[in-house]
């Protein structure tokens, strides 16, 4: 659906938090030595919250796809489910392989790193530890996220008898999102790994896919929109809480990282994921268009653009990072207004290594789409005149008879 072309465009709004959650990423991982230096006190919004910004991705990824299957855009059927991880395995594995191989090729990957450990590299079990070079550890997200791929459609299908429940989709969001707390404080007072157990393994995200499953299909129950297609107003107040809980929550969370305590952490860690989920879950069911698509301008916004990349971006900005440190005097680095010169520089970089892998890998993979439909056309008209040509002979023989 396109908006009047005379109206200014701002961008779709669920693509600004999507693109906050790879700033959240970006800012910590870029982040060097010098930072922890400079003297202005708003320096602790530096500290960005990368963990949070997984999650945002992590959330955001699970309700546009569950909603996907409420809204029958992805049937419940064999071909539908199949077709839905063909589709997911395309979009990523593509850029996924492309970003290892330049890492191998560019940075080096690790000589003594075991065969297993490249196998799992390779099959989407990595989970950010090894032999590897630190360069591709942020590569965990992709074989976690895979894994939840697979489990998509199975919560999606168990959500259909609620389609009509609107009460209780919403009490099932508040006891799926209580349940993951729970589990995250069982893992701590036993002695769990919050790294492994909580933080990169399927298990420790599965409150939040469920969530944004059962949360894309209350959004289909809502109706927003008066009869004349408009917002109503009441929604609009919802949409500035939104945006406002979205921010003040990211701040303070950097101020918790920043500050570092154990406490910090715990909360960090262990609490904050059930914030994140509630969060994240208003700003989208405010912003979201239910069951209609969400509307563009047919313009061209930055912000869109950084979203549709964004993929590339989260992969290829350490690796970046990796390449370009021997250019950089961090010593130079002694002001915020200096640091912020050296994020935009590899902010710059990483966003144009992103674009090339995205359109590269996208164009690829439309080529090989095209060949494969061609030669497949070919082959069916081939075989079909194969077989109108028996069909003929047949004819003239039991015409001779």
């Amino acid at each position: 659906m396109k908006n009047d072309l005379r109206k200014p465009y701002f961008g779709d709004p669920l693509n600004y938090i999507r693109v906050l959650a790879m700033l959240m990423v970006f800012i910590l991982h870029v982040a060097v030595t010098n930072f922890y230096a400079l003297e202005e006190p708003a320096k602790f919004l530096l500290r960005t919250p990368a963990w949070a910004g997984v999650w945002i991705f992590f959330f955001i990824s699970g309700y546009f796809l569950c909603k996907g299957f409420h809204t029958g855009k992805y049937p419940f059927t064999v071909k539908g489910i199949l077709k839905f991880w063909w589709a997911r395995f395309v979009k990523i594995a593509p850029s996924y392989y492309l970003v290892i191989w330049l890492a191998h090729e560019m940075i080096g990957l690790n000589e003594n790193a075991s065969p297993k450990e490249l196998t799992n590299l390779l099959t989407f079990n990595f989970d950010g530890t090894g032999s590897y070079i630190a360069a591709i550890g942020s590569l965990w997200f992709v074989s976690t996220i895979m894994k939840l791929y697979l489990l998509m459609p199975l919560i999606a299908l168990v959500c259909i008898p609620l389609k009509k429940q609107r009460v209780l989709t919403a009490v099932l969001c508040g006891v799926v999102i209580a349940m993951g707390l729970g589990l995250r404080l069982y893992m701590y007072n036993n002695d769990y790994s919050w790294y492994a157990d909580t933080y990169v393994s399927v298990v420790g995200n599965l409150d939040i896919i469920i969530s944004a499953c059962l949360f894309a299909l209350m959004r289909t129950q809502l109706d927003t929109k008066k009869e004349d297609g408009k917002e109503r107003r009441w929604n609009y107040m919802f949409r500035f809480i939104a945006a406002a809980l979205i921010i003040t929550l990211v701040a303070d969370n950097c101020y918790i990282y920043f500050m570092n305590t154990a406490h910090n952490m715990f909360v960090y860690r262990y609490i904050l994921p059930s914030i994140y989920i509630l969060c994240t879950a208003f700003f989208v069911l405010c912003f979201d268009a239910g069951k209609t698509k969400r509307e563009t301008a047919g313009k061209f916004h930055f912000i869109d653009f950084l979203s549709t990349v964004s993929f590339e971006f989260y992969m290829v900005h350490v690796p970046i990072k990796s390449l370009t440190a021997e250019f950089f005097n961090f010593a130079w680095m002694d002001n915020i207004w200096r640091y912020l010169v050296y994020l935009l520089i590899q902010f710059s970089l990483s966003l144009a290594a992103a674009t090339a892998i995205h359109y590269a890998t996208d164009g690829a993979v439309k080529l090989i789409k095209f060949i494969v439909n061609s030669a497949v056309k070919l082959i069916e008209k081939f075989v079909k005149k194969i077989i109108d040509t028996i069909k003929k002979g047949k004819g003239v023989n039991n015409n001779a008879q």
